[in-house]
């Protein structure tokens, strides 16, 4: 599942030449909920009354990494090298440093 086509819809909707404003909170959310879904455990998700509620920092509520969303190519390069443990553990800290610092950001 790559990221770019998540960001690239909610940038061609603020590109239109038509007022968006009134779609721009629900885009927003939308792109908001996708990021969640990548790093969240679904169980977080949906016992929050509110995407915004949820505390999306606490490794509680993270996915392991197993189940980090990190795309197809990834997944299969981590699991075909010669990569030690130690990197391995590295590349998914920076995974969930990133979807932290991209939902903090909104």
């Amino acid at each position: 599942m790559a990221i770019l086509p998540t960001f690239t819809k909610v940038n061609v909707a603020l590109q239109k030449e038509q007022p968006c404003i009134h779609t721009l909170h629900d885009d927003l959310m939308n792109l908001y909920y996708e990021l969640l879904v990548r790093f969240i455990k679904p169980a977080a998700i949906t016992k929050s009354k509110s995407l915004l509620n949820i505390n999306f920092q606490k490794a509680k509520n993270q996915k392991s990494d197993d189940s980090l969303v990190v795309g197809s190519s990834a997944r299969v390069l981590l699991q075909d090298s010669n990569r030690t443990l130690e990197e391995k553990e590295e590349f998914f800290l920076s995974v969930r440093k990133f979807f932290v610092l991209l939902v903090n950001t909104l």
